[in-house]
Order: C-alpha cells, then structure tokens, then sequence
C-alpha cells in the first residue's frame, strides 16, 4: 500500500481523500443532524466556560482567605464533601477553621457546590446528545459505542 508523496507531510503518513471517503456516512436530513450538534457543541462550550468560571470565582475566594495554593482535590471540590472539603483548608493552611468560619464556608461550599453540579449535569447531558447524534451519524452499533465509552469516559473530565 504505497502512500503519495502528498498523502506525507513532515515524513508523516497522513490520511489521503480517497481513504476519507471509505468512511460509511448514513444517508439522511445530515444538514438537520450538523445543525443539532453544532448547537449542542456551541451550548456545551458555553456551559463548560460558565462552569470553569464559577469554580475558579470560588477557588479564587478560597486563595484570598486562607492564602494557600489549591490542590487537585481543591480544584475538583465538587466532588468532595463539606468535611472534605475543610480537611483540606485545614492541612493546606496548616490552621484549623474556626466554628464561625465553618458555618460561613459550609453555606459558601454548598451553594457553590450545588451550583457546579447542577452545570455539571448539563454538560454531560448536552456530551451524551452528541455523542448519539454522532453514533446515528456514523451508524455506530450499540456494542462500539459501549466500548468507545469505557474507553473514553474512565476519567470524570471535569
């Protein structure tokens, strides 16, 4: 299987038109389909940047008070417990927070908490609707599509 000079580029093999075109696209409404995901991808990455920018609001708030730089765990509060969450302040600032602040930061953690789950949701609802759109698209069966998941989706991405 021989590979044209201009199927190459930087001594890289690169996919040529002729091979783009084996690929099986379903004949159907594709322009409705492309409008479908081009929404969905527009209001998924509006939805992610509202996300990014409300956790980094708190993680910033979080920096201002205690003086400390956010760990992994901090960054990725929304998946952590109050108390988890105070643990980690706790051995990062190398202080204990008072009751008082306990009582202010708990209300802080949990509207912001709730806040990023709630998009969080969204965000995987409006990945799951591409992602079908694209399976239909390319008639992925059930079975791949199953196995591209698990692949993919081992890791929380945000």
């Amino acid at each position: 299987n021989s590979v044209s000079e201009l199927a190459k580029k930087d001594n890289m093999r690169q996919t040529t038109l002729a091979q783009l075109r084996k690929f099986k696209i379903k004949k159907t409404d594709t322009d409705n389909e492309r409008l479908q995901i081009s929404s969905l991808a527009k209001s998924l990455s509006k939805n992610m940047l509202n996300f990014i920018s409300q956790r980094n609001e708190f993680l910033d708030l979080i920096v201002d008070n205690f003086k400390i730089k956010p760990n992994t765990r901090l960054i990725y509060f929304h998946h952590l417990t109050f108390s988890e969450f105070r643990q980690e302040i706790e051995e990062l600032s190398e202080k204990e927070m008072s009751l008082k602040d306990q009582k202010i930061w708990k209300t802080e953690f949990k509207q912001n908490y709730e806040v990023l789950n709630l998009k969080r949701n969204q965000i995987t609802s409006e990945d799951n609707q591409i992602d079908k759109l694209v399976y239909s698209l390319y008639e992925i069966n059930s079975d791949l599509s199953k196995s591209i998941n698990e692949k993919i989706l081992d890791h929380p991405r945000f």
